[in-house]
């Protein structure tokens, strides 16, 4: 299956078995303290920066996260993504839960950008994927109801294909879907990282469909933490993942590495 997305000047393209796409997560006030400070002064400066060295870092795609403490969402969101697009010319990932800040985002959003915080919950179904549809975006798709991730296995394969199946039966187009598969932290859930690998493993196999795995969580609060979310990424990419939500600047290299070793991309 391939998912086209679009910037104002790249176009990234993601299918099963690609090269791994990248989407920088670091325009978020809840893991990055400096873009916090400048959304409370408004300064869209910091994040066109943020936008910037990511996207040398290595990034193919922009997530933006506006929403904290302090912060005007439905006023800041859209002027965030007029202000990085205007700069950077790579694909925007819209995350938000908020429909009213959406909507205003995806409509002066340029390009086709992707729509994050898609679930299976009633909210996210009725209020935010009529929205990307309207837009005609892609989205980034989770297995997640409203009790969350449940811990078997087996029940979140199931959660990831109801889910998939609910937006399908939605009108929304199979190829603008990337199935994004959660993953916790391993201080709470020793056996979360095999959870993770299983699911996706099994879920891309059996929908051949584009598939997303966030790193970062997994490994939060724990001394080795880039080592573990190295080890984690190659894991999750050997499973079927060809998208990743990372910071480009402590990664990239690794999932570059990767791909090279399982022939997703060459040494050039």
């Amino acid at each position: 299956m391939i998912t086209k997305v679009m910037g104002t000047k790249k176009e990234v393209i993601l299918f099963p078995g690609g090269n791994t796409v990248i989407i920088g997560d670091r325009i978020n006030p809840v893991i990055n303290s400096r873009v916090q400070n400048a959304l409370q002064a408004a300064n869209m400066q910091t994040l066109v920066d943020e936008a910037r060295s990511q996207f040398t870092a290595g990034a193919d795609m922009i997530l933006i996260n506006v929403c904290g403490n302090g912060i005007n969402e439905e006023k800041l969101l859209p002027e965030s993504i007029l202000a990085v697009t205007a700069e950077i010319g790579a694909p925007v990932v819209v995350d938000t839960k908020n429909p009213t800040a959406l909507k205003t985002a995806l409509d002066v959003c340029p390009g086709k950008p992707v729509v994050a915080s898609i679930n299976g919950t009633d909210h996210s179904l009725n209020e935010l994927l009529p929205l990307a549809m309207d837009r005609k975006a892609a989205i980034l798709v989770s297995g997640l109801n409203d009790r969350g991730a449940p811990d078997a296995v087996e029940e979140r394969i199931e959660l990831g294909r109801n889910t998939l199946r609910q937006v399908l039966s939605q009108g929304m187009p199979r190829e603008d879907i990337i199935l994004a598969v959660p993953a916790g932290s391993i201080k709470n859930n020793p056996k979360e990282a095999l959870a993770v690998i299983t699911t996706l493993s099994k879920l891309s196999r059996i929908e051949m469909i584009n598939c997303c795995v966030s790193i970062g969580e997994l490994s939060s609060g724990l001394q080795e933490s880039v080592d573990l979310d190295h080890a984690f990424i190659a894991l999750c990419i050997s499973s079927g993942a060809n998208c990743l939500v990372a910071d480009p600047k402590q990664y990239a290299d690794c999932i570059k590495a990767t791909d090279v070793l399982l022939c997703r991309n060459s040494l050039a």
